[in-house]
């Protein structure tokens, strides 16, 4: 899957504001509209509009990841650190792996939860 924004695959794609607005749209569930020139967010839990550099850091900041989590499908495992980072997925019910992400813990949380939806 590619981003819609930058047409980055999954995998490839770096932390920074194209994957959190990916991430707010959909896994999030927020809804992204042009207001005044500018991207906003819908959908927030306290329904206010949200312009797209004050989205939360999902890719790069553990609190705003942790929202993330809260919203991958199952049983959500994260492992490490690894040498090169954090395993983050989905498991089934036989605790085998869905949807592995190995990155940096915020970045591995966002890669995997945007496979899982």
């Amino acid at each position: 899957m590619n981003c819609p924004h930058c047409e980055t695959e999954i995998d490839e794609h770096e932390a920074n504001r194209c994957l959190d607005a990916w991430v707010a749209e959909a896994v999030m569930g927020w809804e992204r509209s042009r207001h005044l020139g500018n991207w906003i967010f819908e959908g927030m839990d306290d329904a206010r509009y949200v312009m797209q550099q004050h989205l939360p850091l999902f890719s790069t900041s553990i609190a705003a990841a942790w929202e993330v989590v809260g919203r991958m499908p199952g049983m959500v495992r994260i492992e490490g650190p690894y040498n090169d980072g954090w395993e983050v997925g989905s498991v089934d019910d036989m605790y085998e792996w869905e949807f592995l992400s190995r990155a940096s813990a915020p970045l591995a949380i966002c890669r995997a939860a945007l496979k899982a939806v």
